[in-house]
């Protein structure tokens, strides 16, 4: 079982480093979905028996191992893209120099200098699993949340007998056939809309994409998720945008391209997006101030789970051990007060809140964290390695998205009556076998297709790189006042009706959604719409459509490994 678990750890590795970069989202949130079918269908292949447990207890040590490429590949990719653009980005006034520490273009494969950052960073983030362990039974029993992503896996586990047939071949060939068609297509899998939306709306952002891996992806996440996502993002895009542009907020110049469009449009993005996080989480953690505080006492009665937090918290707090050993010192008192109460304050409050998300949707891919980079930002903090160690949006360390992996496969143990304590523990082993690979496999798609490749096109992570060299520059334009307040509005509103039982969609998974380019959106809800149909003619087509959504998207992975391991042979 072991070893079966570690074959698809490594698979996923590669497979979700790529993905996450091309997407922009945390997809190893969706592999609690992918892993138990790979398990299935391996021990099927190789005539094993596996048990539930031994089942749950594998996936869990292969998801740790999957979920690293948040932390791991997908930031180093991240840092050297910032560092890629940084003689553009200084024509627009933004200096920025990353520092060796986070990325060093090296000859090699693996960069050495920079690998004990995100293996450190990463062992930090695994305090998150230790909270959501000792905060589970609040979210379980006090907030009755499904955890959706857990329920289906756990689902799946108990209805799937038999995974190999005829249709999961197809749809795997499929899948591998449909990303090499994505691959040869290169730039003209983007149909660029901009240009010509513009001239009809000054500020208007649009664009279509064809992408398997990202269809994908899609057909696993929750249906009412992809509505609100795609909601979110094309309220942004085609609603706020053309309106900062109209007040003088956002300044474009005649019929950009999306890439220049993204650009500009990032510190209006992300503005409103910190706004609406702040007044919503604030609603929530009003609205359920009494349940935590029943939960906290319950906690401290009970040794394990009081341990486990304790634990938890202490990992988490020990980023500030790698800040100092990266950073440059913060040279005043607010800047370290800000540092200190992003560190002691603002992880464990953004990882509740972050489970609430998770427990809602299913995922959260990041929404959330743009609050602790607002706050160290308005306290002048402008040390890239001082984000990298503690922000846990423009940096590395995330106990919020390990945290919300957790639950969820927390909700799958409890389902299938499995141990917690054990189910943890293999996730958190997962974690650090991981790290180590999952870093290795970002160097190598820096190294073959680097950052400007229409196999691995970067273009969602624009808006974050742009702002990231805003926030780091110290520029005025980085926050944009009179979206902050107009996202703070709508967070509000939306908070407010979520509370009162009459919103009609989640605001986590709306300002998820806008996070996400239109072209994304646009796949999102094609995702929607066909799952939308299928539920329609029942559940058990829906099963099929999760099962051969799953073998398209390891045949796309695997289409891709291969095309990279042929271009690394060739010399890229």
């Amino acid at each position: 079982m072991v070893l079966i678990a570690l074959a698809i750890g490594v698979l996923l590795g590669f497979i979700d480093s790529y993905s996450y970069a091309i997407t922009g989202f945390t997809t190893a949130e969706l592999s609690i979905l992918v892993v138990p079918l790979l398990m299935l269908a391996a021990a099927e292949a190789l005539g094993i028996r596996i048990a539930e447990e031994e089942l749950l207890l594998g996936s869990a040590l292969a998801l740790g191992m999957d979920l690293t490429t948040t932390l791991t590949s997908g930031m180093y990719i991240t840092y050297g893209f910032l560092d890629y653009l940084s003689e553009r980005l200084s024509s627009f006034g933004l200096e920025v120099s990353v520092p060796r520490a986070l990325f060093a273009w090296s000859p090699h494969l693996i960069d050495l200098e920079a690998m004990p950052t995100y293996l450190s960073l990463s062992l930090v983030s695994a305090g998150g699993a230790l909270v959501a362990y000792a905060l589970r039974r609040h979210f379980f029993d006090m907030e009755k949340l499904p955890f959706p992503l857990g329920m289906t896996a756990a689902l799946l586990v108990t209805t799937l007998r038999r995974v190999f047939s005829r249709g999961v071949l197809v749809a795997a060939v499929l899948g591998m056939a449909l990303q090499l068609l994505f691959i040869a297509l290169g730039e003209a899998a983007l149909l660029d809309l901009t240009p010509v939306a513009q001239l009809a709306v000054p500020g208007m952002v649009v664009a279509v994409s064809f992408n398997a891996m990202t269809l994908f992806l899609a057909l696993l996440l929750p249906k009412g998720s992809l509505y609100a996502v795609s909601l979110g993002s094309l309220v942004t895009y085609l609603g706020l945008i053309p309106l900062a542009a109209a007040l003088g907020y956002a300044v474009f110049t005649p019929m950009p391209s999306y890439e220049d469009a993204l650009f500009t449009a990032s510190p209006v993005v992300s503005s409103a997006v910190v706004g609406f996080i702040a007044v919503a989480a604030i609603i929530y953690m009003f609205h359920y101030r009494k349940a935590y505080a029943r939960t906290l006492y319950v906690v401290s009665r009970l040794g394990l789970e009081r341990r486990s937090l304790l634990m938890g918290l202490a990992l988490v707090w020990s980023m500030a051990l790698v800040l100092r050993s990266i950073s440059r010192p913060a040279t005043t008192s607010l800047a370290i007060a800000a540092l200190l109460i992003v560190v002691l304050l603002l992880h464990p409050l953004l990882t509740v809140v972050n489970l609430r998300i998770v427990g809602e949707v299913g995922f959260s891919s990041q929404a959330i964290l743009p609050m602790a980079t607002a706050v160290l930002y308005a306290s002048g903090v402008r040390d890239i390695a001082a984000y990298a160690a503690v922000d846990p949006f423009t940096g590395i360390p995330m106990p919020q998205v390990v945290g919300g992996v957790a639950m969820n496969t927390l909700r799958s143990a409890r389902l299938l009556g499995s141990s917690p304590s054990r189910t943890t523990a293999m996730l958190i082993a997962g974690i650090v076998v991981g790290a180590p690979l999952t870093y290795v496999y970002g160097n190598m798609l820096v190294k073959v297709y680097g950052f400007d490749s229409s196999v691995m096109p970067l273009t969602k992570w624009i808006p974050t790189v742009v702002w990231m060299a805003s926030i780091y520059s110290g520029s005025a334009a980085a926050i944009v006042p009179q979206m902050l307040l107009i996202g703070a509005v709508i967070g509000g509103g939306m908070g407010a009706a979520m509370l009162l039982g009459k919103g009609l969609i989640s605001p986590f998974a709306f300002v998820l959604g806008m996070t996400v380019p239109p072209d994304v959106a646009f796949t999102f809800l094609a995702a929607a719409v066909v799952k939308s149909v299928v539920l329609r003619m029942g559940v058990d087509l829906h099963e099929r459509l999760l099962l051969y959504s799953t073998s398209a998207l390891i045949g796309s992975g695997i289409a891709v490994l291969g095309y990279t391991l042929v271009l690394a042979a060739m010399g890229g």
